[in-house]
């Protein structure tokens, strides 16, 4: 995120300027694994999103989904698209239109923290895979 820095002779205002392509990732947006209900924790941080896009009122943003490496790829899969549109359908309900989100899951293709037989993963670190972030398609 770029800022544009206004200064007058009394004060100094830092405004973020989002920019096409930016990938930016929305804290807290984590899921239970297996499951892509909307918890309340994760609402709180969705908000913020809407408060963006409430901001830049013509920007459009693909909503982007992760899982952990549990499971079968093709089930992580399906299960981070059903994240992505709850979490859509949630910024829906608070009065942004449809048109202006794109929800996508990526399964577990893009993970923060790789785990192996010889490098287990905790619970947290199966938590950050478990994520959602959004891209910014357009700001207008």
């Amino acid at each position: 995120i770029s800022t544009l820095n206004f200064r007058s002779n009394k004060m100094t205002i830092n405004i973020p300027m989002l920019c096409a392509g930016e990938v930016i990732k929305l804290d807290n947006i984590y899921f239970d694994q297996g499951k892509y209900n909307i918890r309340k924790d994760a609402a709180k941080e969705l908000d913020k999103l809407v408060k963006i896009m409430r901001k830049y009122p013509k920007m459009t943003i693909e909503l982007r989904s992760h899982t952990d490496q549990v499971g079968k790829p093709e089930d992580n899969l399906t299960l981070s698209d059903n994240r992505a549109k709850s979490s859509a359908s949630y910024v829906v309900s608070k009065g942004i239109t449809k048109n202006r989100i794109v929800a996508k899951g990526f399964g577990s293709t893009i993970l923060i923290k790789a785990c192996t037989d010889s490098i287990p993963c905790t619970e947290a670190d199966y938590q950050l895979n478990r994520r959602s972030e959004f891209k910014v398609l357009s700001v207008k």
